[in-house]
């Protein structure tokens, strides 16, 4: 009975050791690779999600700046601030319904003492209300709202964008130095705009997603909630960590005091974070029973199962690639683990795509007028920057037209805002139904002005295409009936041609054809004029105080 007896304890020893061999392979993979590769996924997508946050954020407050931009480095802003012309200010821009229309809360403008020349605020009703940190320009100052030009008589262009508290609500402030069109010094002063940060804020960050992101201020700040967010300046990788399911990400004032947090649900990990659990003990178990008389069939189960999670898990942390799947059909511990690794990496590139697809659509809006759904300036000067890159520009011929609508401000004046707002988005269609999308551009230049450009059109062809459109618009027949005169909305067109064989100089082809607008609004509008002369390098663009 000894040897039967012994054999016996070898085998059972052996099926155990087998087992527990299993086991501790299993406990490996999984605690060495499996995990560590699950859990730096799950900290990644945290990252991206904050990142994503606040990509969404930063677009939102760089379509204000360049609102901003656009009203302050104007010449008749500039004229008006430095005649301190408070009438101005109050009929061009302290307007309910612009306020509303805009999303803002106060516009506001000073001096370079600095002091107050004209401003308003409104509250989140967009009803009247007081504001004593911008209606006193010395609070406006301490806050560090204002630039101080008498330090620095011919310093360039400034901008500032700065976070706050305004009658306990955060908010954002948004100013800009005051000058020519140019951008030339000495500065006339300071222009200011700001804005409660607040849901209908947080709503344009995500449109069509509600409950997205949470907006925390005041006494919902407290110092455990703020320990775990992120620097909304500097989001740190390697420190992203959530704080009761959610990733918090802080916004700071001037002084470096939280003024508010935006926080999003962490996402769900789609897997168990423990080293073991009873279905994979239970199926090791089993199948290291099985192994002693089945080893071809345990081959088959296990061991094939752990290649390719191993392989799928070291290609995702090697490449950065989530396209693997292990496409395992049984139905034991492993199969279903490979099961949910599919479905952990479906669901990564779906998210990913999803990213890609939102930040393609957010670049879309970025790029893109929102009242006529022509490309706007940024979007003009990509694709000007990317026509000029290419080597075929210089052996093609290239022409411009600078289109602007002729007494404009007196149609704005006369039918108002809501009237001229129809009037660019007729035009606009007008300019883009007439050209040829697969080699023209049209785009918004700013205002009522807008930019045309003809890819390998010599300079007789863009003559005529200019015709057309001016023939065209008059053809829309918009009245313009004011106590001057009483006609047709026209418009005045300037075109600028480069010729084959010649580099393309964006500026100076603007400048060429800004200057033929500029001749063509000087011999009585509602004409086309063609450059016949290249600018001199030296010169600066001339340009009508206001080409309305």
């Amino acid at each position: 009975m000894y040897k039967p007896s012994r054999l016996r304890t070898q085998l059972i020893a052996a099926v155990l050791l087998a087992c527990l061999s299993i086991l501790a392979t299993q406990a490996f993979i999984r605690y060495v690779w499996i995990l560590p590769a699950f859990n730096q996924m799950a900290k990644q997508n945290d990252y991206l999600d904050i990142r994503r946050v606040a990509s969404q954020f930063q677009q939102e407050i760089a379509s204000l700046v360049n609102l901003v931009y656009d009203n302050a480095v104007w010449d008749q802003m500039y004229q008006a601030t430095q005649q301190n012309d408070v009438d101005w200010f109050n009929e061009n821009y302290i307007i309910g319904a612009s306020f509303q229309r805009l999303g803002i809360n106060g516009w506001y403008f000073y001096d370079r003492n600095p002091a107050r020349i004209a401003g308003s605020s409104v509250d989140e009703n967009f009803s009247p209300m007081k504001a004593d940190v911008f209606d006193n320009a010395s609070n406006a100052y301490r806050q560090g709202f204002l630039f101080d030009t008498r330090e620095d008589e011919d310093a360039q262009l400034r901008s500032n964008v700065q976070f706050a508290l305004i009658n306990e609500k955060p908010a954002l402030v948004i100013s800009h130095t005051i000058l020519r069109s140019d951008e030339s010094g000495p500065y006339a002063g300071t222009a200011l705009l700001w804005r409660y940060i607040n849901d209908n804020f947080i709503a344009l960050l995500t449109p069509g997603i509600e409950n997205d992101i949470t907006l925390s201020f005041g006494d919902s700040l407290t110092s455990e909630h703020l320990n775990y967010a992120q620097e909304y300046a500097s989001i740190d990788e390697n420190t992203v960590q959530a704080h009761d399911g959610k990733l918090v990400l802080v916004v700071r004032n001037h002084g470096a005091d939280p003024v508010f947090t935006l926080s999003i649900q962490q996402r769900t990990h789609p897997y168990e974070n423990s080293l073991f659990d009873m279905s994979l003990v239970a199926g090791l178990l089993i199948s290291g029973t099985i192994l002693l008389l089945f080893f071809s069939y345990v081959h088959f189960q296990l061991l094939t199962p752990i290649q390719r999670l191993l392989g799928n898990v070291s290609q995702a942390m090697r490449h950065d690639d989530f396209s693997g799947r292990t496409n395992l059909k049984g139905h034991n511990e492993l199969h279903k683990l490979g099961r949910r690794m599919d479905e952990l990496f479906a669901l990564i590139s779906k998210q990913r795509s999803e990213l890609v697809s939102r930040n393609i659509k957010l670049q879309k809006l970025s790029n893109t007028d929102p009242l006529t759904g022509l490309g706007n300036r940024r979007y003009l000067d990509i694709q000007l920057r990317n026509i000029a890159s290419h080597k075929a520009t210089r052996m093609r011929s290239l022409s411009m037209l600078i289109v602007d609508i002729d007494h404009f401000k007196a149609f704005n004046d006369t039918y108002g805002h809501a009237r001229g707002d129809q009037a660019l988005a007729q035009v606009a269609r007008t300019l883009e139904q007439l050209t040829h999308s697969a080699t023209d551009m049209v785009a918004r230049f700013g205002g009522e002005e807008f930019v045309v450009i003809l890819q390998n059109t010599v300079l007789e062809d863009a003559v005529q295409v200019a015709n057309n459109l001016r023939i065209a618009i008059e053809q829309l027949q918009i009245p313009l009936d004011t106590p001057d005169f009483s006609t047709y909305l026209t418009i005045s067109v300037g075109v600028a041609t480069k010729p084959t064989s010649e580099t393309l100089d964006i500026t100076a082809l603007f400048d060429l054809a800004d200057r033929a607008l500029y001749e063509a609004k000087n011999q009585g509008r509602n004409r086309v004029k063609a450059a016949d002369t290249k600018p001199d390098n030296a010169a600066v663009k001339a340009k009508p105080e206001a080409q309305t």
